[in-house]
């Protein structure tokens, strides 16, 4: 009875041998099986990271809406505290104005009732008596006296300023900060590099 010779091999009882072709055919079944599961779970990772894209975009818009949100609460408290400070200004602006127009109006009114008593002083040696002026001449001294007695500084400083005590690193301590992780675990990361390095090659 003829036998070929892979059979003879394959069946041969003295000698432990494989057809080639078979054990070949084996192992690619295996490494395909293998792979086929690596497949599976390289899709596995493309759609968690689907998913991750998604809840990527939720948490940055939500995010945003927080900044925001604290942006305009901030803005807030910092339009209120301006508003406040403005209101303060004013009526410090008022009160220095009052003050002003009131030493003003005294200086004014000293002023004329000098003037007056100069005019009064002059016509007085113009054309009083002798006695008339020997007679008036040591109360008018007094009142003299009495009108020079204006103590008031011409160089007089009126000046309103305002110095902050913010600074861009304490608005930024104040306003909040961003927290953000990306962790993701891989299973045979080195075959699946290996795999995507060789085929691409």
């Amino acid at each position: 009875m003829a036998v070929c010779i892979m059979c003879f091999v394959e069946e041969h009882s003295l000698h432990k041998c494989s057809d080639v072709k078979k054990v070949a055919d084996e192992q690619l079944d295996g490494d395909i099986d293998d792979l086929q599961d690596t497949d599976s779970e390289c899709n596995e990772v493309i759609k968690r990271l689907e998913c991750n894209k998604n809840e990527l975009t939720d948490s940055v818009e939500e995010a945003g809406q927080a900044i925001k949100a604290e942006a305009e609460k901030l803005h807030n408290i910092v339009d209120g505290l301006k508003q406040e400070m403005l209101a303060e200004l004013s009526k410090v602006e008022k009160n220095i104005y009052k003050e002003i127009e009131s030493i003003k109006e005294e200086a004014e009114l000293r002023s004329v009732i000098i003037r007056n008593f100069i005019m009064y002083a002059k016509e007085l040696k113009q054309k009083g008596t002798a006695c008339d002026i020997a007679k008036l001449a040591s109360s008018m001294h007094e009142e003299a006296g009495e009108l020079r007695q204006f103590n008031l500084d011409p160089n007089c400083n009126t000046k309103v300023t305002f110095t902050g005590n913010s600074s861009y690193d304490e608005a930024k301590e104040m306003f909040g900060e961003l927290h953000y992780r990306f962790v993701i675990h891989f299973t045979n990361i080195t075959l699946i590099r290996y795999i995507f390095h060789s085929i691409t090659a």
